[in-house]
């Protein structure tokens, strides 16, 4: 649960970032002893949550070949959110244009933010646009060289 509050703590879910460390951890951790991968996502405490977990293992499988559940692997969220990691570290100018995409979870993120609050009482509404703040930013976080992320 601490590589995937790393996600979020400096901002590499949001950017598309791939943290091989993070993933050389848990494929280490699985190898030492079997994990119920199933129990684990299941303690992800809201939708947003879950996106990141599930984007961690399919990462995991994907990249080092661990056994994930089919059922963590299938989601389509969590599936762009890992194309887009791919394509960006082959290709990093597709960081900006991508960022775009971080949109698809920001209702989820605002979801839970206002603790499970109603949309007609979040004051911006769950899927309205980022602050143009919070935008610049990010594109700002994207474009700088950040070390072991990729």
């Amino acid at each position: 649960m601490l590589i995937v509050h790393d996600q979020f703590q400096d901002y590499g879910y949001w950017l598309g970032d791939l943290d091989l460390r993070h993933l050389v951890e848990l494929r280490d951790l699985s190898a030492a002893e079997p994990i119920d991968w199933e129990k684990f996502a299941s303690l992800a405490s809201d939708q947003l949550m879950k996106n990141a977990v599930e984007t961690q293992l399919l990462a995991l499988a994907e990249l080092f070949g661990v056994d994930i559940p089919r059922a963590l692997r299938s989601r389509l969220l969590p599936r762009l959110q890992f194309r887009r990691q791919l394509m960006q570290a082959r290709f990093p100018a597709t960081r900006v244009p991508f960022l775009a995409l971080m949109a698809l979870d920001l209702g989820n993120y605002r979801k839970a933010a206002s603790g499970g609050r109603p949309a007609a009482a979040h004051p911006r509404g769950l899927w309205s646009l980022p602050r143009v703040g919070t935008v610049q930013f990010l594109l700002k976080e994207a474009i700088a060289v950040r070390a072991g992320k990729v």
